[in-house]
């Protein structure tokens, strides 16, 4: 089948212009590659179902001559070329191959709901279809999601070069299964001076079937599925609901001149730099959301954020202000908790090269930053701080909006402009919630600018230097809490140390820093481990290394003295054993380490559970 065409004119009361729909995101700093990916991947989160990771699946593709001549005869036949966007989508279809950027979602609800603007929704009925492809700035309707108004959308057009969407998805609408497809396509309003399609249109076109009243819908069911097949979309049956968007001829680089534009490591640095929350498991060890990444038909590697520094900080204190152990952020008028703040030190480390960050990260260079969430766990920001005294140590941190008061989550969300890049409380109404907003940022301010203040004395390794001063002279300057020196308490000679109750998850264990100490006066460093349960329990071995200034790990400090587990404990403080290896049970547990400091270098404990390894710094 052919599709109809259909585009929109102004009516008397007038419209808004497709010019301005594309205004609507402001300027943020992300190119238009981040902002898409940034809109579709918050889109697919929020339309996750009960129970269920979503799913994205992201490609770039080339479309063959023979899916090409599809869109050309089936798709977009009869194409009106009286404007410019419509000249230009007429141009990449005269071509043989057309590239494509693909966004398919999955276990996700789909784009549900009446496909007429005009119907009044049931009590509970989705608008999700209208919402994403007809209306222009309908509120959310998804408590906690990560969206607000949806004009994040525009950027979906404005990173295709003939400024051109498909759109197919499979969803729910009134107990049926139902298969929907439509084009879509954004470009200026203009004017059509004669002939019988005289009149002013704004700029916005679609392409679907018509019903007997002449409404303009998408095709359905098995005409949107052998229309999908064909253009080689994403296979989906009735079962497999969610949204697959194709963004024709996408501008895929910051400089669209540039002939070496690497595509893989590009989509790496918005993946990790965005979204790696989404992808740090949760207590019970199940994944928040899965990704795959496809370019030129060649499967890319998403590696873990625990293996990409700085990150591996960065989850760390996800951890922690997941849990809600970090500090707490309040206001006093009104009396709210805001959220929780985490921030973990950790030696800098070298860069992996298959990435390549956005110039919204800060992780190119030294991390001094805390990662500014709502409830999602979607990035907003990274709000800088304070840097360590030495460049040879950096610190991420996480705040996460509170996720019990509604009004607290509703604040921060008002706070964001279109494209949910910021927290902006100049932009609101004057009130309890902007207030709100002002005070947690401030807090969070307040505690991350305090960092790295202490200057650096020199000292000789054998001067009886109190521990703070020694947390200094390694390069650090905080960071269990909001006081000012490494590893938050330093009580001399303490036994042990709680380390929580929560459990590494199934399968995993995993070694965080946990602070400097003395034993017998001299210095220490601790490191909190947890464990996950295993079948049988297992043996796990710490292997103390030095960190020299250039990041090296070697057995031995420039004093010729090694570093040597001192002792292990429970989470109770009482010590368990004096060996380097511990018996962990089947059911796994939380655990903590001591390590003794030769020549006060910096030092880290590498576990070694069989063939696998985690790394505390």
């Amino acid at each position: 089948m052919k599709l109809d065409f259909e585009a929109e004119t102004y009516s008397r009361t007038g419209n808004i212009a497709a010019d301005g729909i594309q205004k609507l995101l402001g300027n943020p700093d992300m190119n238009r590659l981040e902002a898409v990916l940034r809109e579709s991947i918050q889109n697919c989160w929020d339309a996750g179902l009960d129970g269920t990771a979503p799913e994205c699946r992201i490609a770039v593709r080339d479309l063959d001559a023979n899916q090409v001549r599809i869109l050309r005869e089936r798709v977009f036949s009869g194409l009106n070329g009286q404007s410019e966007p419509l000249r230009k989508l007429g141009r990449c279809l005269k071509t043989n191959s057309l590239r494509v950027l693909q966004i398919a979602d999955f276990n996700t609800t789909g784009l549900g709901g009446s496909t007429d603007p005009s119907a009044v929704p049931d009590s509970g009925e989705s608008t999700d279809f209208v919402d994403f492809l007809r209306n222009i700035g309908t509120p959310r309707d998804t408590m906690m999601g990560g969206g607000t108004y949806g004009y994040g959308k525009a950027s979906l057009y404005a990173a295709s070069q003939c400024s051109t969407i498909l759109v197919d998805s499979v969803t729910f609408h009134r107990g049926k299964k139902e298969r929907r497809f439509m084009a879509c396509n954004i470009g200026q309003k203009y004017d059509v001076t004669e002939g019988m399609q005289k009149g002013r249109y704004t700029g916005r076109h679609w392409w679907g079937a018509r019903d007997a009243m002449g409404i303009l819908h998408p095709v359905s069911n098995d005409d949107a599925e052998n229309l999908a097949n064909s253009l080689g979309l994403p296979e989906r049956s009735l079962d497999d609901s969610g949204t697959t968007i194709v963004i024709l001829e996408p501008t895929l680089c910051e400089d669209e001149n540039d002939a070496e534009c690497e595509i893989a490591p590009a989509i790496l640095g918005i993946l990790l730099s965005n979204f790696w929350p989404k992808v740090i498991e949760y207590e019970d060890g199940s994944s928040p959301m899965r990704f795959s990444l496809n370019i030129l038909g060649c499967d890319i590697h998403i590696p873990s954020p625990r293996d990409v520094p700085p990150l591996e900080i960065f989850t760390e204190a996800l951890i922690v202000a997941r849990s809600k152990e970090g500090t707490e952020i309040r206001s006093q008028r009104p009396r709210k908790r805001l959220g929780n703040l985490c921030t973990k030190p950790g030696m800098r480390l070298d860069r992996i090269p298959d990435v390549k960050w956005p110039r919204t990260s800060p992780f190119s260079e030294l991390s001094h930053h805390v990662a500014l969430m709502r409830p999602a766990e979607l990035v907003v920001r990274y709000l800088p701080g304070n840097p360590l005294p030495r460049d040879s140590v950096e610190w991420g941190g996480a705040f996460i909006v509170d996720d019990q008061d509604h009004d607290v989550e509703h604040a921060f969300a008002l706070s964001e402009p279109p494209a949910h890049d910021d927290w902006i409380p100049s932009s609101m109404e004057k009130g309890p919630k902007k207030t709100m907003v002002n005070v947690g940022l401030n807090r969070i301010r307040e505690i991350i600018n305090g960092f790295g203040q202490r200057p650096v004395q020199p000292m000789d390794s054998g001067s009886d230097m109190p521990l703070a001063d020694i947390a200094d002279r390694l390069g650090g300057s905080l960071l269990a809490g909001p006081g000012p020196r490494l590893g938050g308490g330093t009580a001399t000679g303490r036994r042990g140390g709680h380390t929580g109750s929560r459990k590494a998850p199934h399968g995993h264990f995993e070694v965080t820093f946990g602070g400097l100490e003395t034993n017998n006066g001299n210095p220490c460093s601790r490191y909190s481990v947890r464990c996950g349960v295993s079948s049988n329990g297992y043996e796990m071995k710490a292997v103390p290394e030095v960190l020299l200034d250039d990041r090296k790990a070697v057995d031995v400090a420039p004093n010729g003295q090694h570093p040597r587990i001192l002792a292990w404990y429970d989470n109770t403080g009482d010590q368990i054993s004096t060996s380097d290896s511990l018996s962990v049970p089947p059911e796994g547990g939380s655990f903590s380490v001591l390590v003794s400091m030769p020549d006060l270098v910096a030092v880290r404990v590498k576990l070694k559970r069989e063939m696998e390894s985690a790394d505390g710094i």
